[in-house]
């Protein structure tokens, strides 16, 4: 029988370039400006793709044996039907509601400025109430805890019921207050022993919260940073990976972090020593940063 992986979270495509200034700021992004500039937005992205952290994840853990599943809302719209083909077609199953909303998305600036409209993704937790037998049921569940404002009585349930095993994902700059916010509702776990995971992104996220947030006796936590150091709390240890670098004049690292992250937290679910968890995802964001480098010089010289 095939082991049933389900990740949660926020379906999102993603757009990169240089000129957005056509774009408002981010506070006004609604449904009606992103569905009026998408066009515009293809033409002048360098490079559009589907993401989303359990996406990006979720096509790493696709094997022979494993059935993936993905669970989050989208919009009717051609974005969307373009994510769920390109799900698809990397062999992961979807559980997606199809929200009268116009599909997430992130606008990623070479400049340093990012947008972000959550759109038909802000729908997810009817679709968790749809599927909830198909989470509970499953040997696996991988969260995305950015998904959610702030956890809540749902998602607490799906930790307290699901009798597998348990991931939460804290991948991303958010501030202390949110994530001191966002932990400190899973205390109540502790007493009952349920066993689970949290994953952070960086060691900031980490260092951000104080013992008392993660209780030693049920919840083990991981941190992965952008391939350098990794600590492993409870198992004391540290370990340094040191990585090749390269130096160009413009280094596109498009995507290299959803790489990075999506590899990494694939294989550590697996099992996998965290030694190769690392090195596996510095060298796959590396080789992804080379192929930008390709695909940018074709497209600047090659016109």
């Amino acid at each position: 029988m095939k082991e049933k992986i389900v990740l949660i979270g926020k379906p999102l495509f993603d757009f990169y370039g240089h000129d957005y200034e056509f774009l408002p700021p981010e506070s006004e992004l609604d449904a009606y400006t992103v569905e009026r500039y998408l066009e515009k937005l293809k033409n002048k992205s360098e490079f559009s793709e589907p993401g989303g952290c359990t996406l990006n994840i979720a096509k790493h853990l696709v094997k022979p044996k494993k059935e993936v599943y993905l669970i989050g809302s989208i919009g009717n719209d051609e974005i969307g039907e373009e994510y769920k083909k390109h799900a698809e077609e990397k062999g992961i199953k979807l559980y997606l509601k199809h929200a009268e909303e116009t599909t997430g998305i992130t606008v990623n600036s070479m400049k340093g400025k990012c947008w972000y409209y959550y759109g038909a993704s802000n729908f997810l937790d009817e679709t968790i109430e749809e599927y909830w037998n198909d989470i509970i049921e499953s040997d696996m569940i991988i969260v995305d805890a950015y998904s959610f404002t702030s956890p809540h009585n749902l998602l607490l349930e799906i930790f307290e019921k699901h009798p597998g095993e348990k991931y939460l994902i804290l991948s991303g700059c958010k501030k202390d207050e949110f994530i001191k916010k966002y932990i400190s509702p899973f205390n109540f776990l502790k007493n009952k022993k349920i066993k689970f995971e949290i994953i952070f992104g960086n060691h900031e996220e980490w260092r951000s919260l104080s013992e008392d947030l993660i209780p030693e006796s049920n919840i083990k936590v991981i941190t992965y940073p952008w391939g350098c150091e990794i600590i492993e709390k409870h198992g004391k240890k540290k370990i340094q990976i040191v990585h090749e670098t390269i130096s160009v004049e413009n280094i596109y690292t498009i995507s290299a972090g959803d790489v990075f992250s999506g590899t990494f937290i694939s294989l550590y679910v697996e099992k996998y020593p965290i030694e190769e968890c690392a090195r596996e995802a510095c060298k796959n964001s590396f080789n992804k940063i080379k192929s930008n480098i390709r695909k940018f010089w074709r497209k600047k010289y090659l016109k």
